[in-house]
């Protein structure tokens, strides 16, 4: 039964970021999935996708549940979501997500860097969350998400040719280290277990 659920969480995972994928195709920004990022002090994330927009990276953490209801605020060190049969605790994606962007803004020598934070659920769950009103991450459904781009991207362009390419050429470093790093990130997570 475990084994079933894994695989069922697996495979729900990968359509869930598929999606993403999808609307980041007609987003038509530069954007990388699951990037492993390192800083100096050794601190390591997995981005699920970041989006290289004209005036900001985007920071998207993917979660995919279904048919049960999230329960959890923005300042909770978890969250709960609430099946018919049993409840599971996940870690809170808001804090999640504000690391990744920590680390980012370590790697990234760019100043100033503006960098948005965004919490996407597929549709198949209901989302009970008590959102702070100074809380700039955006928690929303995967059919959401496009709009939201449009939303953020729509700003004044922040980054000229010369500064963008160098966020990418940073970026670009560290995808092309990817195994690397993701080998390292799992013994961190391992360690913490």
């Amino acid at each position: 039964m475990k084994s079933e659920s894994m695989n069922n969480m697996l495979i729900g995972g990968i359509t869930g970021e598929s999606i993403i994928n999808q609307i980041l195709h007609q987003y038509g920004r530069k954007f990388y999935k699951n990037i492993y990022l390192k800083n100096a002090f050794d601190s390591i994330c997995q981005i699920d996708f970041l989006v290289v927009s004209d005036n900001s990276l985007i920071s998207i953490e993917v979660k995919n549940y279904q048919r049960c209801a999230i329960k959890g605020d923005v300042d909770s060190s978890y969250w709960t979501a609430c099946y018919l049969d049993r409840n599971r605790s996940l870690y809170n994606p808001v804090k999640q997500n504000r690391k990744h962007i920590d680390i980012l803004r370590d790697v990234v020598d760019v100043q100033p860097l503006q960098c948005f934070s965004f919490i996407v659920f597929t549709p198949d769950c209901k989302l009970f969350v008590k959102r702070d009103p100074n809380e700039t991450t955006r928690i929303i459904y995967a059919n959401e998400l496009y709009y939201e781009l449009c939303i953020v991207g729509s700003g004044e362009k922040q980054y000229n040719d010369k500064t963008r390419n160098k966020i990418i050429d940073t970026l670009d470093a560290f995808d092309a280290n990817m195994y690397n790093l993701s080998i390292e990130h799992q013994k961190y997570f391992n360690k913490k277990r």
